[in-house]
């Protein structure tokens, strides 16, 4: 796959052959248990959205999380995921997205069917072994999404796609969105190494 991070784009709306996809979202500061705000969303993909909703999409209002990954951030995520790569057979790739344009949202496209699509834009089912992975990160839904190719699916633990997603959402709420992906892809990759490494020769 050519680039491993990206902001992807909404125009172009791609293919996805996905075998699994974990979301878990984050709430507005004060509402809901610290259990309630990482338990796992049913899959969707048309969600009805609060004026609160729209309003964080307009662009108008100041998103600390995204503003958190500028040019080096990206550069840091991608050699993240360069130096996994070079241990493992599987292909990971970080997309993030600010917002959703007015037609997505008057379609009541979810975040998860968002995460889909980029997973077919961006061609990471497009891997010998469909050992891609999609780490979707919507800042103004405050959702992250991960969506796994067939091989990988059937490969890694169950459990390591709730954990790399709350990994990233506790980040996001302690202000630390940038450490939390790195963290995130490095449980990854690791999770890789044990089970699809590098061949030898």
């Amino acid at each position: 796959m050519a680039g491993d991070a990206c902001k992807p784009d909404p125009s172009d709306p791609g293919r996805a052959d996905a075998a699994s996809a974990v979301s878990l979202s984050r709430p507005a500061a004060g509402q809901g248990s610290r259990a309630a705000a990482f338990a796992p969303r049913a899959p969707e993909a048309r969600v009805q959205r609060s004026l609160g909703c729209y309003w964080r999409h307009s662009g108008w209002v100041a998103d600390p999380v995204a503003r958190a990954f500028d040019a080096a951030a990206f550069e840091r995520i991608e050699q993240a995921i360069g130096a996994g790569e070079a241990l493992h057979r599987g292909e990971i790739r970080f997309a993030l997205e600010e917002r959703l344009d007015w037609a997505a949202l008057r379609r009541g496209l979810s975040a998860r069917a968002r995460a889909l699509q980029v997973f077919g834009e961006q061609r990471v089912w497009d891997t010998e072994e469909n050992t891609g992975v999609l780490i979707y990160l919507l800042t103004a839904d405050h959702v992250v999404e991960i969506i796994a190719d067939r091989h990988a699916h059937r490969q890694l633990p169950a459990e390591l796609w709730p954990q790399l997603c709350r990994t990233i959402v506790d980040a996001c709420r302690q202000g630390r969105p940038v450490d939390g992906v790195i963290t995130a892809i490095g449980c990854l990759n690791q999770a890789f190494i044990d089970v699809l490494p590098v061949l030898p020769g």
